[in-house]
């Protein structure tokens, strides 16, 4: 039924998908937005900023309803439950050393009422590129280049590992100026609805 665009210049709006028309539009005073989804039923719209700070609005009235804690590292990627009651965030840090270099993704889930931490992961070694929820909500399905992971939103536990890697296999390739690249990385990941494949 809308379709909400975001600018440079701190405006928001929100258009009718069947004519077209701008139905409202505002300006707020928050730091940019970097990203912007809509929960399942279009009640709500949750804005990322690039203070590390997440926002939920109310669609109707254009209104900020509540703010979540900020993050420590630049959030990445959101997502909502289907049931509109959660929101996934993913945070990736990269640290620089002399000789080396760690990389961290950090995984948080919140409850969107209270805007209260429910529960985190961290187990990924990698960038995640990619988060579902499974069918009955109760677990979270994350992936990054090479491995998905499901694991129990209540317990943080993980319940299973997917990858193709092998720990002594060459996942890089070279190209023909010399540069290395990682090969065949995951690039897409769905869920069945019956949450069985």
């Amino acid at each position: 039924k809308y379709v909400i665009s975001t600018y440079h210049d701190n405006t928001i709006k929100v258009w009718e998908t069947k004519t077209g028309s701008n139905l409202k539009s505002i300006k707020h005073e928050f730091t940019q937005i970097t990203k912007c989804i809509t929960t399942p039923d279009g009640t709500k719209y949750i804005t990322i900023h690039s203070d590390n700070t997440i926002r939920i609005w109310d669609t109707q009235t254009m209104q900020c309803c509540r703010e979540l804690p900020k993050h420590d590292a630049p959030i990445s990627h959101c997502i909502t439950s289907p049931d509109n009651s959660q929101l996934v965030t993913i945070c990736y840090r990269q640290h620089q050393f002399i000789d080396f270099e760690t990389n961290c993704t950090e995984i948080k889930i919140w409850d969107v009422a209270s805007s209260r931490e429910l529960s985190r992961y961290d187990k990924h070694s990698g960038k995640v590129k990619f988060c579902l929820y499974s069918s009955d909500f109760k677990n979270a399905i994350t992936a990054s280049d090479h491995e998905v992971l499901i694991w129990s939103i209540e317990s943080g536990d993980t319940l299973a590992r997917i990858s193709d890697y092998k720990e002594n296999e060459n996942l890089w390739g070279v190209l023909e100026d010399g540069r290395r690249i990682k090969s065949n990385p995951i690039n897409c990941m769905v869920i069945s609805p019956d949450g069985q494949y």
